[in-house]
């Protein structure tokens, strides 16, 4: 057999579209304040640990319950930039825009074509008095994935051949692993009750681990 440059091995992977997070748990106090609480107050069922890659859209979703007559504002906190206040944006980074949802709870914080430079925290905040914050943290990777070993391969028929792909970037959830061969997908493959080669039930199989990066 011979992995040869015609028919490469290629392991892709595929982020989230709107970036992976992690939820955290409303308070229970929380609960009891969406019921009675004539006062603005933040919904924490909202992700507040966005990772999206460089190049594509990321979105921050600040969600406000009983907003009234206040109005939310976007910081940055690494150089305390007001981005926005209501839908209005103040800076001259046209990648940077507020959307509003039809009935305000939702102030959406969008970043087009993010860098790695954009990482940090971003706080949504509402001018009550005293003034309510809520923190976010954007993650923006630039994953890369290396195919261990030389570019050609060749062994005897028969034989068992492992490629190892090694995705740089973590500890960021990097979504979906795939491998190809050429341009066809490559799927773990079980073979027939009645193969002659049923001591290997698993012809093709695909394995995941973490390491200091993530090993496929």
């Amino acid at each position: 057999i011979s992995f040869s440059p015609f028919h490469p091995a290629l392991c892709h992977f595929l982020f989230p579209s709107t970036g992976v997070a992690n939820h955290l748990p409303a308070p229970q106090e929380n609960r009891i304040i969406k019921k009675f609480s004539p006062h603005p107050y933040f919904d924490f069922d909202v992700p507040r640990n966005i990772t999206t890659r460089v190049g594509q859209t990321a979105f921050i979703n600040c969600r406000v319950e009983q907003m009234g007559d206040k109005s939310v504002s976007w910081i940055r906190k690494r150089d305390l930039h007001i981005l926005s206040a209501g839908t209005a944006v103040y800076t001259s980074d046209e990648r940077f825009q507020v959307i509003r949802s039809d009935k305000a709870e939702n102030w959406t914080l969008q970043i087009k074509f993010a860098q790695q430079r954009d990482s940090g925290i971003y706080e949504c905040q509402v001018n009550t008095e005293p003034k309510m914050s809520m923190a976010f943290r954007l993650n923006v990777v630039e994953a890369k994935a290396i195919i261990l070993g030389p570019t050609d391969l060749y062994v005897k028929m028969g034989s068992i051949v492992t490629l190892t792909c090694i995705i740089s970037q973590g500890p960021h959830d990097l979504g979906t692993i795939y491998w190809y061969r050429g341009s066809n997908l490559v799927q773990p493959i079980e073979l027939h009750p009645n193969d002659p080669s049923l001591a290997y039930p698993h012809r093709i199989s695909v394995e995941l681990k973490w390491t200091e990066a993530l090993t496929s």
